[in-house]
């Protein structure tokens, strides 16, 4: 009886190149999960820096109203009005009272052809007599009134040196002195107030 070959197999071959093929597809997966990986990173700031204005504002009276019952040598009369000024400037403001115009004098309406006048005094006191008016920002001196344009000492009306953002109130009180040489009628002026914070 003859010996029958038997046919060469390959699986064990099979077995080792499962084995193999399962260990290639393992390796990428152990590379990503066990080996450690770096994160790049800056940093950079911004400074924010807010800068703010002074301002200022002021209001005033629209209208004082008074009345004169002349007399020969003078009389004399007061009225108040307000003058409030606010700033936020730390250094505070100063506020100047001017004529609104170059004309210095109370007159009547170019319209009525009176040409008489109440002129400005012409130097400070504490009362006015005979024909003038003046302003005064303590009730008790009474001063010229300037032309507008005018900032010196003489037209400063109120100053400080701090802030007054709630409002700085001062009071106005208007000076007035008629004779019966003037004739009856309105006279009048505006008065300009300039606030301008201090440097």
């Amino acid at each position: 009886m003859g010996i029958k070959k038997q046919k060469p197999t390959n699986k064990g071959i099979k077995i080792v190149s499962g084995m193999l093929a399962a260990s290639l597809f393992a390796m990428p997966v152990l590379l990503l999960n066990g080996a450690p990986t770096s994160a790049a990173s800056q940093s950079a700031t911004t400074t924010v820096n807010v800068t703010i204005d002074p301002v200022i504002s002021i209001t005033a009276s629209p209208n004082i109203e008074m009345d004169i019952t002349p007399t020969t040598s003078g009389q004399f009369r007061t009225a108040n009005g307000n003058v409030v000024i606010s700033t936020n400037n730390v250094k505070g403001y100063t506020t100047y009272i001017t004529s609104s115009t170059t004309e210095t004098s109370l007159k009547q309406p170019a319209a009525t052809g009176v040409s008489a006048v109440i002129p400005t005094v012409s130097t400070s006191g504490t009362t006015i007599s005979g024909n003038g008016w003046g302003w005064s920002n303590n009730a008790t001196q009474f001063n010229p009134v300037k032309v507008a344009g005018t900032t010196d000492n003489s037209a400063v009306f109120s100053k400080t040196t701090t802030a007054t953002p709630t409002g700085d109130n001062k009071t106005l009180t208007v000076g007035a002195s008629a004779t019966t040489s003037v004739p009856e009628g309105a006279y009048s002026n505006t008065l300009l107030f300039t606030a301008i914070t201090n440097n």
